[in-house]
């Protein structure tokens, strides 16, 4: 109905080895705006591959026209890479994503996101930039950013593409 959609999805790939990924996702409106709980596996027949499942919680508020608000919660596992004499690590992030107009000329966006995993490992991301337009043809842009501590994982645009070389 136009308060809940579902939605689930399942990708192969065949490259050197075989990989496939997997999702389901339940979206729903309420009173804060707009939930999402998303269940996610991925796999390989490598025998370096990592594979990873995860379950996340995100919430788009409902905040004032112009302005954007998103939070979302992970918990997940990444598994043992016995090659790499890497084992099995449990974590959990939290993120938060933000779109402040200040007045009709300047805006502020921003995003932060913290990884804890079980190995004791942090990871911390920053990113925050301010946008000013001076006339209608041009503008300032100024651009923060800061990482710190290294994933296990290396996220990809597309889930299927084969592992990059460390």
């Amino acid at each position: 109905n136009r308060d809940h959609t579902l939605g689930a999805g399942l990708t192969f790939r065949h490259f050197r080895d075989n990989a496939w990924n997997s999702f389901a996702d339940w979206r729903w409106q309420n009173g804060w705006g707009t939930s999402s709980l998303r269940l996610e596996y991925s796999n390989s027949t490598a025998s370096d591959a990592q594979r990873t499942s995860q379950l996340t919680y995100d919430q788009d508020w409902d905040v004032p026209l112009g302005w954007s608000l998103s939070t979302s919660l992970s918990a997940g596992r990444y598994s043992a890479v016995p090659l790499r004499n890497e084992s099995a690590e449990d974590y959990v992030s939290a993120a938060l994503s933000t779109v402040a107009p200040l007045n009709s000329r300047t805006t502020l966006r921003g995003t932060l996101l913290t990884e804890h995993g079980s190995d004791g490992e942090s990871r911390q991301n920053i990113n925050l930039s301010a946008n000013w337009r001076i006339n209608q043809g041009w503008s300032l842009e100024g651009h923060y950013s800061r990482n710190t501590g290294r994933s296990r994982t290396q996220p990809s645009l597309d889930p299927l593409a084969p592992p990059l070389p460390e």
